[in-house]
């Protein structure tokens, strides 16, 4: 009888990995949205308040972020400070490229990523700004839906392990 109620647990406790190994896809796409959006803010502040050009402005940023996110705003202050005759994009989207061939992260966040590379690139102070402002609402209503999903989901899970653990239980019985 005791190796069933231990039999019942593991298979309990299984599923329950199971699932969070299934949500830890959409937890990670959140964390990489939030950084993100901090860039994005960050860089707006140090543009439309402060006034300071892209290289000086990723310095600074760079501080305020998590990795990988610190990382790729030191390389493209370093490049930009040694840019060679390469425009901002060029060197936003090398520095991307070499971030994703280094990690398997999402390519959502990937495709988010060069797009804000797309807007801060742009000619001017205003449109960029405006650029990050449009980005970073469209990043907000992914990490909604995203959360909301999670939400969803992880109930889901928790129901199918609880069940699935009954069953096992119920079987060796």
């Amino acid at each position: 009888m005791w190796y069933q109620a231990i039999a019942g647990g593991l298979v309990m406790a299984g599923a329950y990995g199971f699932g969070m190994a299934l949500c830890q896809d959409m937890r990670c796409l959140l964390y990489h949205f939030e950084e993100q959006k901090r860039m994005l803010l960050y860089f707006e502040r140090e543009t439309d308040f402060l006034h300071r050009p892209i290289q000086e402005s990723f310095d600074v940023i760079a501080d305020r972020l998590a990795t990988p996110y610190k990382e790729l705003a030191l390389g493209i202050a370093d490049a930009m400070k040694n840019s060679q005759g390469m425009c901002f994009r060029e060197i936003w989207r090398g520095k991307t490229e070499e971030l994703a061939k280094g990690n398997s992260y999402p390519e959502k966040a990937m495709e988010y990523l060069r797009r804000i590379g797309d807007g801060i690139g742009s000619e001017e102070d205003t449109l960029q700004v405006e650029l990050c402002a449009i980005l970073r609402k469209e990043l907000e209503e992914e990490m909604d839906k995203l959360k909301f999903e999670r939400a969803q989901k992880s109930r889901v899970i928790h129901t199918l392990s609880l069940v699935s653990g009954i069953l096992c239980v119920v079987m060796f019985l």
